[in-house]
C-alpha cells in the first residue's frame, strides 16, 4: 500500500514534467491505475482484519474524493 500511495503523486508529477498532453495522459493514467491498486489493497486488508474499520473507512474515503 505504500508503494501505491507513493506512485499515485509521483506518476502525476512525472506526468507534468512531459512534452506533450498525450504524455501527460498517459501519467495520469498510470496514477490512476495505482490508486485503484491501493484501493483494492486497502479493501484486502480490511477483509482480512489487517486493518481497523476506522482505518479503512478513513481511507476508502480519501481514495473516492480523488
Amino acid at each position: 500500500m505504500n508503494r501505491c500511495s507513493v506512485s499515485v503523486p509521483s506518476n502525476m508529477a512525472e506526468g507534468t514534467a512531459k512534452s506533450s498532453n498525450k504524455y501527460f495522459y498517459i501519467f495520469l493514467e498510470n496514477a490512476l491505475d495505482s490508486l485503484f491498486e491501493w484501493q483494492t489493497q486497502l479493501i484486502i486488508a480490511h477483509k482480512i482484519e489487517y486493518i481497523s474499520t476506522e482505518y479503512f473507512e478513513k481511507h476508502e474515503m480519501n481514495i473516492t474524493l480523488m
